[in-house]
């Protein structure tokens, strides 16, 4: 009796801190209603943070970049409030000349990640700038001040994230593709005594890799020790094997230098040639066994274990289909984010329009020694036909889980281009159609220019059983 009255007096405690962000509690499932009518209508969802991939520092504050011509970085003061940093002052007054251009939005990885010692580390995408190059920023001091470091090329990158259940002793790897080559490199950067950083050249894991933008979804590197564990899908099949594309993981050696191997873990997809939807996501858990999800673009996902510890050679459980996937229109999965927590359970969060083609954010559990648990709905659209969420999921030090998303729709009907108008009237997509509309009274378009709007971050507190939108308290502990 006691526990109740607390629980109920701890709820209406968020309640009340939570009124100016949003309308009471508000779990999943969510669902939108027409037209656009997401959390902030139904919700009176206001935060008061940039809704965007959160990462957490030494003390478990929240760290989150703004998007937008001039991205800045949020994060939690001592008071509890949210204050604004700035790190495009650092990149101006080391390169003068800089035009100030910096690619932002959700190609690009705008987490920040800090080792075991403190330090922060980010990709600033300013490959499309007269600098031609994108930089890796450094700071030891809390995003506050940074060193910043030209990255060869300006390809796509991504840092290697912290996760549950391993420590961050060295730099996060970066992780580097370059598309035109098919190719896949990493950097492993170090830290000397005096806790300076080095950047050695890029070490070629493949030449066969369709590495490239993750808009969605995503992890593909694990370092513990002196090993580095890379997954990649390949560009080109290089063998007879049942699906469209292979997918394969090879371990760095910090000592030598030298990359083994590529081990292939299976393929997926049904598609005549290797699809770059179709990438994998790889989780490690505490004992060191590796789990991977073979990635799938509106297929079923499969999913295999290393069956020794730290090992990629020693053999691996067979691939199997996971979620619903009775049916080829069931089996509809694109975009793995996947996340193993400190308790060994793997979570699983990807785009899903299985059911009368609705493209729905769902859920799915696999606690250790169980099988894989029934999928949840987080989020669904207003209608059916193609959406994109955006998805990426995190975790703080204390293992709550972090979902951001936002909601991307194309394909839309006259009403709803009209309702799109109306609600991002300064867009002015209407005027700007360029294709054709198709079906009886023009019932769809084939492509169209809108963006991605509305981002929102879920959190779940109790590994997955249940999630909530997010709002300032949840970042305050």
């Amino acid at each position: 009796m006691i526990k109740l009255i607390l629980a109920v007096s701890y709820l209406a405690f968020l309640t009340a801190m939570n009124a100016a962000e949003l309308k009471g509690i508000v779990k999943t499932p969510i669902v939108h209603k027409k037209y656009f009518r997401g959390e902030r209508e139904l919700f009176a969802y206001n935060p008061q943070f940039y809704p965007n991939v959160v990462t957490f520092g030494p003390d478990n504050e929240p760290y989150i970049r703004t998007q937008g011509e001039k991205p800045m970085i949020q994060t939690l003061d001592k008071n509890g409030k949210w204050i604004k940093l700035d790190f495009l002052d650092a990149i101006k007054k080391k390169y003068q000349k800089w035009n100030g251009k910096i690619t932002s939005g959700d190609f690009n990885d705008e987490r920040i990640v800090f080792d075991d010692h403190g330090n922060a580390y980010m990709i600033a995408a300013t490959g499309r700038s007269n600098l031609h190059r994108a930089l890796l920023m450094f700071s030891k001091d809390r995003c506050r001040s940074w060193k910043i470091y030209r990255l060869p090329g300006k390809e796509f990158y991504r840092l290697e994230g912290r996760r549950g259940n391993k420590p961050l002793t060295h730099p996060p790897i970066i992780v580097r593709g370059e598309r035109k080559k098919q190719s896949l490199k990493i950097i492993v950067p170090s830290l000397n005594q005096h806790n300076k950083l080095s950047l050695p050249d890029p070490v070629t894991v493949s030449d066969n890799s369709l590495y490239t933008a993750i808009h969605s979804g995503g992890e593909y590197v694990e370092s513990v020790g002196d090993k580095v564990f890379i997954v990649w899908a390949q560009a080109r099949k290089t063998i007879d094997i049942d699906g469209s594309t292979p997918q394969c993981i090879a371990v760095y050696d910090r000592k030598t230098g030298k990359v083994s191997k590529p081990v292939l873990l299976g393929a997926n997809g049904r598609e005549k040639q290797p699809d770059p939807h179709n990438l994998p996501s790889m989780a490690m858990d505490s004992k060191g066994y590796i789990h991977v999800i073979l990635g799938a673009h509106h297929h079923p996902f499969k999913y295999t274990r290393s069956l020794k510890p730290y090992n990629i050679n020693a053999g691996w459980t067979k691939p199997v289909y996971i979620g619903k996937c009775k049916t080829r229109k069931l089996g509809r999965y694109s975009y793995a984010a996947f996340y193993c927590d400190e308790k060994d359970n793997l979570h699983l969060v990807s785009r899903w329009a299985g059911d009368r083609y609705i493209f729905r954010l769902v859920y799915m559990r696999k606690k250790p020694g169980l099988p894989w648990e029934e999928q949840k709905y987080l989020v669904e659209p207003f209608r059916n036909n193609y959406v994109c969420w955006y998805h990426k999921l995190t975790a703080d030090r204390k293992d709550r889980l972090f979902l951001k998303y936002k909601t991307f729709i194309n394909h839309i009907d006259r009403k709803t281009l009209d309702a799109y108008d109306k609600k991002w009237p300064n867009e002015k997509i209407k005027s700007k159609q360029r294709g054709k509309w198709r079906g009886k009274a023009g019932r769809q378009i084939a492509k169209f220019r809108v963006k991605a709007h509305d981002p929102v971050i879920l959190v779940s507190d109790n590994h997955g059983l249940s999630w909530r939108i997010a709002v300032s308290k949840d970042f305050e502990q």
